[in-house]
C-alpha cells in the first residue's frame, strides 16, 4: 500500500512542475518574502506571501497574498485575500475571496462572498459559484456565475451569463458584451441601457413539469431513493466501525490537530482524479488506470466514514459529551450528513470535507504524523 501510494505522489509532483516543489507544513503564521524558483506549496493555518514562485498552492485557513506568481495561484482557505499580480489564473474556494491584484489567464472561484476588488484588473474569463458575487474592478473577459446575488458596479469587456436570485447593475457599472441572465426580477430600463449588447433574460419561477411532479406523489420517489442509500450506508459504516484498526477513532486529539488533518487529507483527495486521468495518457500505466478506478467506490466509502467519525467526536468534545465511542461519533456525524445533504452546493462542499477528513486520518498514520 505504502508502495502505490508513494508512486501516485510521485506522479502527481511530477505533473505539477518538471522542477522541484518546496512544501511546507507549518500549524503558525508563515511570513514568506524570498524568491522561490520552483512551486510553493504550504498546509498551515496562515500564510503572508510577498514573494515571487511559478505556481502556489495554499491549503490552510488564511492567505494574504502581495506578491508575485508566474503560472497559478490554487488557494483553498476561510479567508483569501489577492493583492498581487498571477500570471496564469486563481483557482480557489473559501468563505470570504477577495481580489485586488492583477490577474491574468481564467480563474475559477467558489465561496459564499467574493469580491472583485477596485482597482482589480482581471485579463481573462472568470468562472464563480458563490452566494454574493460583486465586481468592483475591471474585468476583460467572459463572466460566468451561479450565486444568490450579483452585483456588477464597474466595467465587463466581455458577455455574462449568470442565474442568481438577484442581478444588479449599480454606480458605474456598464457590461460591453451581451447579458444572459436569470433571476427573480428584471432589470430596470435604466439598467439594461448600461448593457451594449444583447439581453437575455428569464424569469425564475417553477416549471409546468416540476409543478405537476410537486402536486403528484411521484416527486417522493427520488428523495425515498436517497434516504434508502443513506440508510444502507449508515448500516454499513457502523459494519465497518466494528474492526480493530478503526478504535485509533476513538483516540483523543485537539481541535488544531482535527482541522489539520483535513489539509493533509486534500493534497490526495485533489490529486486522485488527476492521476487517473494521467495514468491513461500513459500506455504503461493503462492497469494503475483500471485499478484506481475500480477502488473509487471503496476508497471513498472508508474515508466518508472515517471523516463522519472524526466529525462526530469533535462536535462532541465541543459540546462536552461523555462515554462516547466511535460508534456514536459516526452517527453523531451521520446526523450531520443527513441535514446537509439535502443542501444544494453545501452538501457537495460537506462531501469534499469529510473525505478530507479521511484522507488524512490515513495519511497521517502511515507516514507517522502527529494528529493527536
Amino acid at each position: 500500500m505504502k508502495k502505490i501510494l508513494f508512486t501516485v505522489l510521485l506522479m502527481f509532483f511530477v505533473s505539477v512542475s518538471a522542477g522541484a516543489v518546496e512544501i511546507v507544513l507549518n500549524e503558525d503564521l508563515r511570513t514568506e518574502s524570498m524568491k522561490v524558483n520552483d512551486d510553493y506549496i504550504y498546509l498551515g493555518r496562515k500564510l503572508v506571501f510577498t514573494g515571487e514562485t511559478e505556481d502556489l498552492i495554499f491549503l490552510g485557513k488564511n492567505l494574504d497574498f502581495t506578491g508575485k506568481t508566474k503560472l497559478g495561484l490554487f488557494a483553498f482557505g476561510k479567508g483569501v485575500l489577492i493583492n498581487g499580480k498571477i500570471g496564469n489564473g486563481i483557482a480557489s474556494a473559501g468563505e470570504t475571496i477577495s481580489i485586488q491584484g492583477e490577474i491574468k489567464g481564467t480563474n475559477f472561484l467558489a465561496g459564499r462572498r467574493i469580491v472583485i476588488e477596485e482597482g482589480a484588473v482581471i485579463n481573462g474569463a472568470v468562472f464563480v459559484g458563490a452566494a454574493e458575487l460583486i465586481i468592483r474592478g475591471k474585468v476583460n473577459g467572459d463572466v460566468y456565475v451561479g450565486a444568490g446575488k450579483v452585483t456588477i458596479e464597474s466595467t465587463v469587456d466581455g458577455n455574462i451569463n449568470a442565474h442568481t436570485g438577484r442581478f444588479m447593475i449599480l454606480g458605474d457599472g456598464k457590461i460591453n458584451g451581451n447579458l444572459t441572465y436569470t433571476s427573480d426580477k428584471e432589470l430596470s430600463m435604466e439598467a439594461l441601457a448600461k448593457v451594449t449588447g444583447n439581453v437575455d433574460f428569464e424569469k425564475n419561477e417553477t416549471s409546468k413539469a416540476e409543478r405537476f411532479f410537486k402536486g403528484s406523489r411521484f416527486w417522493k420517489f427520488p428523495l425515498i431513493i436517497k434516504l434508502f442509500f443513506l440508510a444502507a450506508f449508515i448500516v454499513s459504516g457502523l459494519l465497518f466501525l466494528f474492526l480493530p484498526p478503526t478504535k485509533v477513532l476513538e483516540n483523543e486529539r485537539s481541535n488544531d490537530k482535527f482541522w489539520f488533518t483535513s489539509l493533509y487529507g486534500l493534497i490526495p483527495l485533489f490529486m486522485y482524479p488527476a492521476i487517473i486521468v494521467i495514468s491513461a495518457m500513459l500506455v504503461i500505466t493503462l492497469p494503475l488506470t483500471g485499478v484506481l478506478l475500480l477502488s473509487i467506490m471503496p476508497i471513498f466509502f472508508i474515508t466518508k466514514v472515517l471523516g463522519l467519525t472524526m466529525l462526530g467526536q469533535y462536535l462532541s468534545g465541543l459540546f462536552k459529551m461523555k462515554k462516547v465511542n466511535r460508534f456514536i461519533f459516526f452517527l453523531i456525524g451521520a446526523v450531520c450528513l443527513m441535514v446537509l445533504n439535502f443542501i444544494p452546493y453545501i452538501n457537495f462542499l460537506f462531501a469534499i470535507f469529510i473525505a478530507s477528513l479521511g484522507f488524512g486520518l490515513i495519511i497521517s498514520h502511515m507516514f507517522k504524523l502527529k494528529t493527536v
